[in-house]
């Protein structure tokens, strides 16, 4: 499976083992023991005795009674499933898996046992065996509520927000008055880039239970992507009302406005933030905290307290989500070795060309996270021939479903080329639906620069664009952003800079490989002088020049994204620089970079 997509939004439980996993109604008998009737009744009496021991909290007792009646009833399908419980429980969670994969082989058609052991899955990161399992509990009971609700989630996990939000559009169906399920929705149609059906779902959940924190932090998180952040704080701040304990919210209010040094308000917002601090003892909510904290913080300028918030934050989340280097190594180096000039033009021959006069066309923005891509769509976007469609993870699930063709294999056959014929074209079909009249869709997708050799393939036509920004402005912002697993890199300066080595390989590599010219923005240029480099952007995509796209903030349209309240503002500088402010704390990052080889982000295009 790819890395999850970004986690842009701060909610309970949405990244991390099991997010929001709901468990089945629990075990039931074991349908048709074999065994005889002495070794059944004994093995039943020796789970009886466990789960007494384990109810009443004697967990070494009860694990050994388990044990005891499975030696005589290896397939006896309580002992099986309150075994993994057990093991779940305290943290075993291979053991927990093998007793759930044996529960399933004994029970292959009882949903709440694939349920089970699709949740072990998801806790252990084996999103592929927790999908699979949820549709076979769902094959033995569509109607299961908990198999729709945690396959939705696994699915937005897997980064396909749109799969996830038809498998939740079947559970509202199922369970219209369940306002988790409506919370959930909300938050997949979110991803999706759909604000107004995020709202409509958040307000039907708040008419199921109006104290509902989640749905409450959600709504705010729609109306931020419409741009009312007055409407969104009120929300934000009602959630907290209703649940002191909800940290999302908390993370997600200090995001929609700067904090003042000796302001009244503001202060006591830091002090009770603080203080709510000191009390959390859920890790979740303390990393919640501390990235909140240190946002006040920074906006104060009180740079040595703000860096210790971020770095506590940052710690929690690194023992949490581990980065793989040499996952992400050989990610990039099997990319590299396929895609170079002569599989690029003969995958581009194999493929028909889609019609020329198909409208719109895409224009892909790519580049690391917290680079500008946002606001170069911003940009884009105010252009009348323009819509954006924020970040689509449909090219990264066209490489995931069709990875051993593209990587492994030596050729791809003819349905192989239909098959990817047809990826494209369900592609395009989704940018035309989302904005038929124009000329261009934005697909801002920062990723997407692994995948330049896949787009380059599919789409002869389309533009791609690359925003490049100072690497240690970009590593700072990636360190002060609360992420959960999905950039696993950002929790330590030396994985940051080894992301970037991977990323800057690979832009070298498209720059030498692929046919068509990949127009490099660089953001501080961007700043500084806009009406130059807002002209050859236009002229780039073929477009005239208007005066709209020097005033992105202006433009009437959702931002979907972590950088949404700053892209509502006029172009700034106050991000260019931001690290001289912390020289002492930023020594070591210098110095992964260097250890790197990175110098200057414009080495990577040759700019």
């Amino acid at each position: 499976m790819p890395k999850p997509r970004r986690n842009r939004r701060n909610r309970r439980n949405s990244a991390g083992p099991a997010p929001g996993a709901r468990t089945s109604s629990g075990p039931r008998p074991s349908p048709g023991s074999k065994l005889g009737r002495r070794a059944e009744r004994r093995a039943l009496e020796a789970f009886e005795r466990a789960r007494a021991a384990h109810g009443a909290g004697r967990l070494g007792e009860a694990e050994q009674g388990y044990r005891s009646a499975l030696e005589q009833a290896p397939n006896l399908l309580p002992a099986l499933t309150h075994y993994a419980y057990l093991a779940r429980s305290t943290g075993r969670l291979e053991l927990a898996l093998t007793l759930g994969a044996r529960a399933t082989s004994a029970a292959p058609r009882d949903a709440d046992t694939w349920v089970l052991h699709a949740n072990l899955c998801s806790e252990t990161d084996r999103l592929e065996d927790a999908i699979a399992g949820y549709g076979r509990a769902l094959e033995a009971d569509p109607r299961h509520r908990a198999a729709l609700y945690n396959l939705g989630v696994a699915l937005a996990r897997a980064g396909d927000p749109r799969a996830s939000a038809a498998v939740l559009g079947q559970l509202v169906e199922v369970a219209p008055d369940d306002p988790d399920a409506w919370t959930r929705l909300a938050a997949v149609h979110l991803d999706e880039g759909k604000p107004e059906k995020a709202i409509d779902c958040a307000q039907r959940a708040l008419a199921l239970d109006g104290r509902s924190a989640p749905a409450l932090n959600e709504l705010g998180l729609a109306l931020v992507d419409l741009g009312r952040f007055d409407d969104a704080r009120r929300h934000y701040q009602a959630a907290i009302e209703a649940a002191p304990d909800f940290s999302p919210a908390r993370v997600n209010l200090v995001q929609t406005k700067r904090y003042r040094a000796r302001d009244p308000e503001d202060e006591a917002e830091r002090r009770a933030l603080a203080r709510r601090l000191a009390e959390a003892r859920d890790e979740t909510a303390r990393i919640d905290l501390h990235f909140a904290l240190a946002k006040i913080l920074d906006d104060m300028g009180d740079t040595a307290a703000a860096f210790g918030q971020y770095e506590r934050g940052n710690a929690l989340c690194r023992r949490r989500y581990p980065y793989d280097r040499g996952a992400a190594e050989q990610r990039a180096e099997a990319i590299m070795a396929r895609f170079d000039r002569d599989f690029v033009a003969g995958l581009r021959e194999r493929l028909r060309p889609p019609s020329p006069a198909r409208r719109p066309q895409p224009v892909f923005i790519v580049g690391l996270p917290r680079s500008g891509t946002s606001l170069i769509e911003q940009v884009l976007a105010a252009h009348p021939e323009v819509s954006a469609a924020g970040e689509l993870p449909d090219i990264e699930l066209i490489m995931q479903r069709h990875h051993g063709r593209l990587l492994r294999h030596s050729g791809l056959d003819e349905a192989a080329g239909h098959a990817l014929e047809d990826e494209r074209s369900a592609y395009l079909d989704g940018l035309a639906a989302l904005s038929p009249d124009t000329r261009w869709v934005t697909d801002k997708m920062p990723g997407n620069f692994r995948h330049l050799g896949l787009i380059a393939s599919l789409f002869p036509d389309a533009r791609i664009i690359h925003v490049r920004r100072n690497f240690v402005d970009t590593g700072l912002s990636l360190y002060f952003r609360r992420f959960s697993g999905t950039h696993r890199y950002a929790f330590t300066f030396d994985d940051i800079a080894h992301e970037m080595s991977l990323y800057q390989r690979l832009m070298a590599h498209w720059a030498r490989e692929l046919p068509p010219p990949v127009h490099p923005v660089d953001y501080e240029r961007l700043i500084a002088a806009p009406a130059p480099t807002i002209r050859a952007l236009l002229a780039f995509c073929d477009l005239p020049f208007d005066r709209r796209c020097l005033s992105p903030h202006e433009a009437p349209r959702s931002v979907h994204t972590a950088s949404s309240w700053q892209v509502r503002q006029p172009l700034y500088r106050t991000s260019i620089g931001k690290s001289e402010a912390y020289q002492t704390e930023l020594v070591p990052f210098r110095a992964a970079l260097a250890r790197e080889g990175l110098r200057d982000v414009r080495e990577a295009t040759g700019g």
